[in-house]
């Protein structure tokens, strides 16, 4: 089989994870679907960096959580995000932080996750992009030349 002209190519090994997206692109492929493959990539690499730099993202999911309690999108952001630099939040990120430099990076995560449980979104979806785009075309992965379909998993 020839390489294709356009495609999108996303792989990833490190320890035990690997993530592997192939998406061959043809001449009818359209922007949205390029979109659409472009942000589960996205989502299939997110939450690894912070994992990676070893920050405890359950303790910050519980506080975003409590956070966002009762609380529903706009008009409640400023007062829920405020909550991260209150002394609750300000320990919350510390004891998630296994390295105190990290603490922006966990602040980052944790604005996301306020944000998220507000009902607001900071990034589409795959469920948005349908409703845009209702025909939009589900792609198969397809597996590098030589890979077979027990090398790849995604987390």
């Amino acid at each position: 089989m020839d390489e294709p002209d356009q495609y999108i190519d996303f792989m990833v090994k490190y320890k035990d994870w690997i993530s592997i997206s192939r998406q061959e692109l043809g001449e009818g492929t359209r922007p949205e679907e390029i979109s659409f493959l472009l942000n589960n990539i996205r989502m299939s690499a997110e939450l690894k960096y912070y994992t990676f730099l070893g920050i405890d993202l359950a303790r910050l999911d519980s506080f975003a959580a409590s956070a966002a309690a009762g609380l529903k999108g706009y008009d409640d952001a400023g007062k829920a995000l405020s909550q991260i630099s209150g002394s609750a939040g300000k320990g919350e990120v510390a004891a998630a932080c296994a390295d105190p430099k990290l603490k922006k990076v966990a602040e980052s995560y944790l604005a996301a996750r306020i944000i998220e449980r507000l009902g607001i979104k900071t990034h589409i979806d795959a469920t948005e992009m349908f409703k845009i785009y209702p025909g939009l075309k589900i792609y198969k992965k397809r597996m590098p030349k030589g890979a077979s379909s027990n090398d790849a998993g995604t987390e």
